[in-house]
């Protein structure tokens, strides 16, 4: 066959060249005749090329391709496009192929409008060449539109898309994970949006121009950096669903209270309020609001309304859909049968056991002790004041040690418990309290900030083991372990992590009070 084609038969070899079936593809080349190709095969050509099922058809592609003398003479034979289509920072390999595209253009002849709407179509790529990062106004977005609907996710725009606003029209915006810094004035021309995602992207501030947009319904601003809540939202009449987790920086030790304007919203069923989902895996992991609980995300159905005025409501909505706003719940509510109802989603019965580890604790109510608890595992609660939300007043006032102290008191009362876990709680003092339980037998006091070694520990004389791995805040060169601690005649297991000064002055004391059955590590 001649390389002269009808726009339909061009069309169909364009179809089978990007075929995802081999046979197809070969049936092409096999209509293909040796000599020139038009400008749209030459970039059907070259699409196969990257994207080839075999390595057979890669070759065939490679051969037609280098018979064309700018095409060989050119470096974009060298791009590896695969690769950029299997990345998963897919937003910021955007603007490496726009690069690309341009040079197919400017020394290979390459129609790279053609490739970049084929990339989109095949692999959501190509959208930041299509729109110019953004600043093309007159771009044609129906590559990336689906009826009421314009997709412009992970396109590595840096500037709001332009071209959005002739679509006046539009119910639907999606511009998640790019990196916008500031969204238009104008962006207020768009009335009859209902939904807008921006969450991903870099935003520090919002404009009041959002407030023109009367039928917005869902606003999801997740993953953002905002210096401001923007409690302003709150005025948007028809909102009903408003994503922000880990969109609010911060700062941690001053706290910020929830506005109660933002408490008005009319019809807010759905909020997304948390800057981490798991509070408890980092120090640096926290939710920004002091008189409000934690949670991830809550939804109600339609026609109801979240009791946005009422932070314990709030708190019990969050602990019954997601697990979350117990903290909020077992400090504040004045309710203890509520608190105990909560306290027995983590109680085993049989096992007599209470495993609350991770779940974000600032306070251990009274009605702890009202379970027979012979294991509790309290690791990763964040109980001390150092790694605490809800840091009120009087509490910053008494001091870290007198309120991890007061905040740990009730467990002198759990006399039955065997193991206690208090690993990663970001305590920096214990009670004496927690030191007179005859019958424990395993202590893990790991990875806590404690700035001395306890005292008196005769009130623990079934002790068997003990962690004390990176307890400490300071190392003293010159430890002295206390009398007390040298009588714990039934210690088999012991972890310490110690200053170098300090290790060989401690394996001395322990050589000389505990005899070889004692396992010990000393790091």
């Amino acid at each position: 066959m001649p390389n002269r084609f009808t726009t339909d038969e061009l069309a169909n070899l364009l179809l089978l060249l990007r075929s995802s079936q081999p046979e197809n593809v070969e049936l092409a080349f096999s209509l293909l005749a040796e000599g020139p190709q038009p400008p749209q095969l030459l970039a059907a050509l070259f699409y196969v090329y990257q994207f080839a099922p075999t390595a057979s058809i890669a070759e065939a592609a490679e051969r037609l391709l280098r018979a064309n003398p700018r095409l060989a003479a050119s470096g974009v034979m060298d791009f590896y496009w695969q690769q950029i289509s299997r990345s998963l920072l897919l937003s910021s390999q955007e603007k490496t192929l726009a690069q690309q595209l341009h040079l197919c253009e400017a020394e290979a002849d390459l129609p790279a409008k053609l490739l970049a709407e084929w990339l989109y179509e095949d692999h959501k790529l190509g959208a930041y060449y299509l729109l110019d990062g953004g600043r093309k106004a007159d771009a044609d977005l129906s590559f990336c539109q689906k009826g009421d609907l314009i997709d412009l996710s992970q396109a590595g725009l840096e500037e709001f898309p332009l071209a959005v606003l002739a679509h006046k029209n539009l119910r639907h915006l999606r511009l998640n994970d790019n990196f916008l810094r500031r969204l238009p004035p104008e962006i207020a021309e768009l009335e009859q949006l209902e939904v807008l995602e921006l969450s991903g992207n870099q935003l520090r501030k919002l404009p009041k121009a959002l407030l023109s947009l009367k039928q917005l319904k869902r606003l999801e601003l997740g993953r953002n950096n905002l210096k401001q809540f923007p409690s302003f939202l709150a005025e948007l009449p028809q909102l009903e669903a408003l994503e922000l987790t880990g969109s609010c920086q911060v700062n941690l030790q001053r706290g910020l209270a929830l506005p109660e304007e933002f408490c008005r919203a009319p019809k807010l069923r759905q909020l997304g309020l948390a800057n981490y989902k798991r509070p408890s895996q980092s120090l640096k992991a926290y939710t920004p609001f002091h008189n409000y609980p934690h949670f991830s995300e809550l939804q109600l159905p339609v026609g109801q309304r979240l009791p946005l005025e009422q932070p314990l409501a709030m708190a019990a909505l969050a602990f019954e859909q997601n697990k979350e706003g117990l903290a909020f719940l077992l400090r504040y509510s004045e309710d203890s049968e509520q608190k105990r109802r909560l306290l027995a989603h983590f109680y085993q019965e049989e096992a007599k056991t209470m495993d609350l580890s991770g779940q974000y604790l600032e306070h251990l109510p009274a009605e702890i002790a009202d379970f027979d608890i012979e294991i509790l595992d309290l690791s990763q609660c964040r109980l001390g004041l150092v790694g605490s939300y809800y840091k009120q007043k009087d509490e910053l006032s008494k001091g870290a040690k007198q309120v991890d102290r007061e905040r740990l008191h009730i467990l002198g009362q759990l006399k039955n418990m065997r193991a206690l876990s208090l690993k990663n709680c970001s305590l920096t003092a214990l009670p004496a309290s927690l030191f007179d339980l005859p019958n424990l037998e395993d202590l893990d006091l790991s990875y806590n900030l404690l700035e001395e070694f306890p005292e008196n520990w005769a009130g623990l004389p079934n002790l068997q083991r003990l962690s004390f791995y990176q307890s400490f805040s300071v190392y003293s060169p010159s430890l002295e372990l206390p009398s007390s601690f040298l009588q714990l005649k039934q210690l088999r297991e012991l972890r310490f992590y110690l200053h170098r000064a300090a290790k060989e002055g401690v394996k001395e004391q322990i050589k000389a009070h505990f005899g070889p059955e004692l396992q010990y590590l000393l790091d």
